[in-house]
Order: structure tokens, then sequence, then C-alpha cells
């Protein structure tokens, strides 16, 4: 999901003819194109119901939940913040200007942003929300390197 199907459709076109947003879930259904008097192109959703795994905090991280809609961000952008330290240190740095650990990353990035409530306290929801809204976006990312010993032939079973 989110990686700009729409968008390319548009590009291709030359001009706005499948609606985009970085909003998970906003292609609802299929759409066949003629990009070019050649080209053909259909446009379809990114999430289907089977990519759901049932677990919400993977679902989040995936984009395929869009975070405005769950009622407690703050686990779920920790998980996120985790996996991107691990395979990306910089990230902090390169997408809010802030350099710290997990524990304390909402804090630093909410005070970086000024995200604050009343009296100066960081609003750590508000926060949260930005912060899995900016991995969905590509604010916010990481890649992470395939394990060593993958082997193919269990993937296809």
């Amino acid at each position: 999901p989110n990686v700009g199907k729409s968008t390319i459709i548009n590009y291709l076109k030359g001009r706005h003819v499948a609606p985009t947003s970085p909003k998970p879930g906003w292609t609802r259904g299929e759409q066949l194109v003629r990009a070019k008097s050649w080209l053909l192109v259909l446009d379809t959703p990114g999430i289907v119901k089977t990519a759901y795994t049932g677990d919400l905090a993977l679902d989040v991280i995936r984009g395929l939940v869009d975070p405005g809609t769950v009622d407690d961000p703050v686990p779920y952008a920790y998980a996120l913040l985790k996996r991107v330290l691990i395979y990306n240190p910089d990230a902090l740095r390169e997408a809010y200007g802030v350099h710290c650990d997990v524990e304390h990353a909402l804090e630093e990035i909410g005070r970086a942003k000024r995200r604050l409530l009343k009296g100066g306290r960081i609003n750590i929801d508000e926060t949260a929300r930005m912060v899995l809204k900016d991995w969905i976006t590509g604010k916010l990312r990481y890649t992470a390197r395939p394990p060593e010993n993958h082997d193919v032939s269990e993937a296809r079973n």
C-alpha cells in the first residue's frame, strides 16, 4: 500500500485521472485507464482484506490502517521507532533533527516539532500520530536487508 500506483498512472496519463492520498485504502475499486494510446493500466487498491494480519500494531506499521483512526497511537509509534532505529540509527536526525534512543524519541520529536499542550508539555498522542503518518508518507524511512540465510524455496510454500 501507499507506493504511488495512482500517482504513476496520473504521471503517465499527463493529468489527474486516478485519485491519490497519503491515507491507506484511498483507492477503493479498480479503474482501467488508457495512459497512452498503446498502454492500458489497471489502478487497484493496494490494501485487500487478506493483507490484514489481525495484529493491529503490524497492520499500522505496514500502512494498512490509517493512524488517525487508532485509539492510542503511542504503542504503535514506539514499535515503529524501535524498528527504524535498529536499521537506520540516523533516521530520526534525518527526519526530525533529533538524536535519541527509543524511550525518549516521542518526547524529543514532539519538542522539535513543537507538538505542545498548554503549559509547554509535549503532546505525545499527536506526536505519535505524526510519526506514523510520516512513516506512511515516506518522510521517516528505513530499509532492512533480507536475512543472510533466507531460503527462497521455503517462502514459496
